[in-house]
């Protein structure tokens, strides 16, 4: 979700990804071998590369709100 502060508007810019029974069973697979949970998303979303600066702002702001926050380009 997107909060647009001059609007006021909460935007949905990605989609959680449905996934048929093959799809699910290889992110189970990978999520088991890892040991890490998968967040499946639908293509197009591109994630923003980072200062370090930038990370420690948005570390703080997670610790801060409590929150898990994933950054990507518009």
């Amino acid at each position: 979700m997107l909060y647009n502060a001059q609007k006021g508007v909460i935007m949905s810019e990605y989609q959680i990804a449905a996934l048929n029974e093959d799809q699910f069973n290889k992110v189970q697979t990978i999520e088991e071998e890892l040991d890490l949970h998968v967040l499946a998303l639908e293509p197009g979303l591109e994630f923003a590369q980072l200062s370090p600066d930038q990370l420690e702002k948005v570390k703080k702001l997670e610790q801060e709100l409590g929150l898990t926050l994933v950054v990507y380009k518009i």
